[in-house]
């Protein structure tokens, strides 16, 4: 190989190595760009959109170094206040903010063993209807331990349901869609009347049909 092309070949690499890196920190500052704007969104008592917004930043961390158990632990922490919020109970707007203190000190500061991402989720709206299927299952089948390889069948069997045909959806597949969850689920916020309810089924459709 000759000299000409052995320099050729390590500039390639210091470029790709620079654009790596700018990509890691624009992940890292989108993922605390969201963290701030869900924990916001919760003391003003959007818990949906916060729950949103927490499952699209630990979507950016996917490839990360920081993911790793503890922060995965802290996500599911944080999302499960979110969601409780959303049903009506009262949670510790403090606790959250303490939960996403403690994220960023596991981004900035990477601690435990890696993780494994979801395999099935490839973009951020992916992410947000993964958070919910396994809130779904949660609520729905407490009878169930987490982590079994039973709990992550259901969820990813809610998550198929709520992706079928999202290319191009039109508004009575999405009714038809949210009408079967209301049927089989019917513990959901979206099964009764009401705001809730109905801001459930609303969000829905939007991560239906876009990013």
């Amino acid at each position: 190989m000759s000299v000409e092309l052995l320099k050729w070949r390590f500039v390639w690499w210091i470029l790709r190595k620079g654009k790596k890196a700018d990509d890691d920190t624009d992940d890292i500052e989108g993922a605390k760009r969201m963290l701030a704007e869900g924990l916001r969104r919760l003391a003003e008592g959007e818990a949906l959109e916060a729950l949103e917004d927490f499952a699209t930043a630990r979507f950016y961390l996917f490839d990360r170094d920081s993911y790793r158990e503890p922060l995965v632990n802290a996500f599911d922490d944080l999302m499960d206040l979110a969601w409780r919020a959303h049903k009506g109970e009262k949670i510790s707007k403090e606790r959250a903010r303490q939960l996403v203190r403690r994220i960023e000190r596991l981004i900035d500061h990477p601690e435990g063993k890696m993780a494994e991402p979801p395999r099935r989720v490839k973009t951020p709206r992916d992410a947000r209807l993964w958070e919910m299927a396994k809130r779904i299952v949660k609520d729905n089948y407490r009878d169930i331990e987490e982590d079994s390889e039973k709990f992550w069948a259901l969820v990813s069997r809610i998550f198929t349901r709520m992706k079928l045909r999202l290319g191009g959806m039109a508004e009575k597949d999405v009714e038809k869609i949210v009408s079967e969850l209301q049927e089989k689920f019917g513990t959901l916020p979206s099964a009764g009347r009401g705001s809730k309810a109905e801001r459930l089924v609303e969000k829905l459709k939007e991560t239906y049909r876009g990013e």
